[in-house]
């Protein structure tokens, strides 16, 4: 759960105090025209109703739009001006500063400068049109006063906010064990961390910012890629990992192939909707398993031949051991034959267990290798001897 309120989150509490402005004072001019019959103050009504309904359905969004908001609240301005009600022109002066000095503050350094020059400049203009008395023209002063204060506020807090912000981001790139790319919308690089540069084969990041993944993608993806960022920009998922492929591909600077794996994230950074990728070079990884597999399929292989292997003495055994059973007739020389025989095979089987337990020591690295003369000739003799029909004729 994240305990740091984003940008959109204070967009929110902004449009949220908007609506309940428009609201106020839309039930505000209702009574009063009921009570007056005014019809100027019937039609403000209804118009601030409407805009309190298409900022609360804005809050609905993600990102809500500041900015139609601001827009329309102008729109109102200008036509309570038209109108010539002071009291009306008052309340949509309100209303508007509220919705302008949250754009202002929360929509970047050069809407901040412009929408700050606006709020200032439509207020003086509207507050001379009033020509109404001084309490009147006190008033819409402090209104102005403490709209601006309250674009302050909103840019102090929202300033604490990108800071704090842009200390995690901060923190996650560098701490990261995985590389990890920001790009906006139009699939420029904003940000890179230094595993991702260490990655594909890079000097500095440097190289990489302000560029696009196209130099990172191998020539037979790069046709779809731009479709995939634009698709995953616009959809409502937050996160996705990238595994419609069996295997995904980068490329590093010096041209070479490397099997990756990717996780794509919806993300805002420094104010604005960004898209955050976290790579991880799975070569090792892939390497590792391919390995195993190899490992495995030759366990079975060994299982097999070890079956065969056990089979063959143990039948000489078992049919020599119902000979020496059944048969009262044999000779001493043939009794003594088969129990020899009997031993050789016992003796191979010891043997193929004590292979298979240096082949387990081996494995575990606890095999002591040391050299010792073999004769060759004796151990032909033991496997020619070993293949020869071993029941008696």
């Amino acid at each position: 759960m994240n305990v740091w309120p984003t940008v959109e989150d204070l967009h929110r509490r902004y449009v949220h105090v908007g609506v309940y402005v428009a609201a106020v004072l839309g039930v505000a001019y209702g009574v009063a025209a009921a009570v007056s019959r005014d019809i100027s103050l019937a039609v403000a009504a209804v118009i601030l109703f409407l805009l309190a309904a298409f900022a609360r359905w804005q809050m609905r969004h993600d990102r809500p739009r500041l900015d139609v908001l601001v827009g329309l609240a102008g729109l109102l301005l200008v036509g309570s001006a038209l109108v010539s009600e002071p009291a009306i022109l008052l309340s949509a002066l309100l209303t508007y500063t509220v919705f302008a000095a949250a754009a202002a503050y929360l929509g970047g350094r050069w809407l901040s400068l412009w929408f700050g020059a606006a709020i200032m400049i439509t207020a003086v203009v509207f507050i001379l049109r009033l020509q109404a008395p001084p309490a009147l023209t006190a008033l819409a002063i402090g209104i102005l006063v403490i709209g601006n204060g309250v674009g302050g506020l909103i840019h102090r807090e929202t300033g604490s906010l990108l800071r704090s912000e842009a200390a995690r981001w901060d923190a996650l790139f560098s701490l990261a064990p995985n590389g990890i790319v920001v790009i906006d919308t139009d699939g420029n690089i904003v940000m890179v961390n230094e595993r991702f540069v260490e990655m594909f084969g890079l000097v500095s990041t440097s190289d990489v910012v302000g560029g696009t993944l196209d130099r990172f993608i191998p020539e037979r993806f790069r046709s779809n890629h731009p479709k995939h960022v634009r698709d995953f920009a616009m959809s409502s998922e937050h996160h996705r990992m990238m595994e419609r492929r069996p295997v995904l591909h980068g490329m590093r600077a010096n041209g070479e192939e490397f099997r990756i794996e990717i996780s794509i994230a919806n993300v805002t950074f420094d104010g604005q909707h960004a898209l955050m990728a976290i790579v991880r070079d799975v070569t090792e990884r892939l390497e590792n398993l391919r390995r195993l597999e190899e490992m495995a399929e030759s366990r079975l292989q060994l299982l097999a031949s070890v079956s065969h292997e056990v089979r063959t003495p143990l039948t000489a055994i078992l049919g020599f051991a119902e000979l020496l059973k059944a048969d009262t007739d044999l000779s001493s020389e043939e009794r003594e034959a088969m129990m020899r025989d009997i031993a050789s095979e016992a003796s191979d089987m010891a043997n193929l267990v004590e292979d298979l337990l240096v082949g387990a020591r081996a494995e575990l690295g606890e095999l002591e290798v040391i050299q010792v003369p073999v004769n060759l000739e004796a151990q032909a003799s033991k496997v020619l001897e070993s293949l020869r029909v071993k029941a008696p004729v």
